[in-house]
This record gives C-alpha cells, sequence and structure tokens, in this order.
C-alpha cells in the first residue's frame, strides 16, 4: 500500500514499505527535536553571556547598518502581504527597530570576541561551499522559488552575510560542545515556591 502511495523522504528517495515510512518519519521527529534543542539552546546561551558580559563601545554603523536593513526589509514584506505600513507593523507587535538593531549587534560582536579567541573562522569558499550544499540537500524548494542551479543561488546571498552566519553559528556550536547540560530535580523549597497552577500540573502528571 505504502508503494502505490509513491511517498518520497526529502532526498526524492520513494519509500517502498511501512519500515520505510516509518524510518521517515522516526528521523525527521529526531531532526526536529534536534534543531528545537539547539534553537532554545542557542537564545539562552546568549542571554547567559549578556550577564558576564556588555558591549560598551561604540557600535559600528556599517554592521549595524545591515542588521536594521535585515529586519526592515522582513517587516516590510509583512506589511506588503498584510496592507499595512512599517509603522502600523510596529506599533502592532511593539517592535523598536533601533533596539532589535542595537541588541543584535552587541550580541554578535560579543560572539564575534569569542571567535576571535577561540581561532574560528570561515573564509569565503567555505561560505560558498556551505550554500551550495543547501541547494543540494533541497533543489525543488529552490526551483519554487526560481532558482535552477546553485550559482543562481549563491549570486543571490551576500556573502559576506553568509560567512558572518557560519562563524557565529559555529561559535554557539562550539559553546554547546563545551557546556555540560545537567538534568536536576526539583527541591522540596523548589516545589513549595511553584506557583499554585504548576502544582497542580505536577499532580496531574503524578495521577497520569
Amino acid at each position: 500500500y505504502i508503494a502505490e502511495l509513491q511517498l518520497t523522504d526529502d532526498r526524492g528517495r520513494l519509500l517502498k514499505t511501512a519500515d520505510d515510512f516509518r524510518a521517515y518519519i522516526r528521523e525527521q521527529l529526531e531532526m526536529e527535536a534536534d534543531t528545537q534543542f539547539k534553537r532554545e539552546f542557542q537564545t539562552k546561551a546568549i542571554e547567559q553571556l549578556r550577564t558576564i558580559a556588555e558591549y560598551k563601545g561604540d557600535l559600528p554603523e556599517a554592521f549595524r547598518g545591515r542588521i536594521y536593513d535585515y529586519y526592515h526589509d522582513e517587516i516590510q514584506q509583512e506589511a506588503d502581504v498584510s496592507g499595512m505600513t512599517i509603522e502600523e507593523v510596529c506599533e502592532a507587535y511593539n517592535i523598536d527597530l533601533d533596539n532589535i538593531a542595537d541588541t543584535y549587534t552587541k550580541d554578535m560582536l560579543l560572539l564575534a570576541t569569542i571567535a576571535n579567541q577561540e581561532g574560528l573562522t570561515v573564509d569565503e569558499a567555505g561560505a560558498r561551499q556551505y550554500l551550495e550544499e543547501q541547494y543540494a540537500a533541497n533543489p525543488d524548494y529552490f526551483a519554487m522559488m526560481g532558482m535552477t542551479s546553485s550559482e543562481e543561488y549563491t549570486a543571490m546571498v551576500d556573502i559576506r552575510a553568509a560567512q558572518e552566519s557560519l562563524l557565529l553559528n559555529n561559535v554557539l556550536d562550539l559553546l554547546q560542545e563545551k557546556i555540560k547540560i545537567v538534568e536536576v530535580e526539583p527541591t522540596e523549597e523548589d516545589l513549595e515556591a511553584a506557583p499554585e497552577e504548576d502544582m497542580e500540573m505536577q499532580t496531574e502528571d503524578l495521577n497520569d
């Protein structure tokens, strides 16, 4: 029955049996869980770094400007879709573009400092190779976006921005490798301090 459905995985390979289909679903769920964990870890890592270090110098205008323009363009797309102005979108969602640009720039400078201390680098060739691998992993998706070759895709991407993004991801990966995550059972004091609604949820879980 599975073969009759002509289902394929992300690489276009036919899923011929129920075992193939189950293995594919399991792989997708594991990838999704890993991605979610990594995203949450990176957010927490940056929040923690903010508590122990702060960039107090003048922000490089060119770098900050690129970040501001990036988020400005993102909001412009939302405005175009919703028939609103950028100002209306920012007011509706309580968005402060200047604050976002300042905060993100400081975060990136902090991570760049760590990259420099750890000797991490990403050259232009490395960035181009990464983009080519992205295209090769899902050419059908890029074709739907009007890009029929990896050359077209890389030509549309700001290589310098790609280098920066890859470098910062490498820093966060390094932090994830070096930071030991320990699961801690809540103490009686923690449970006593928990809000009543949390206690109710914990009780329901025990009953289940």
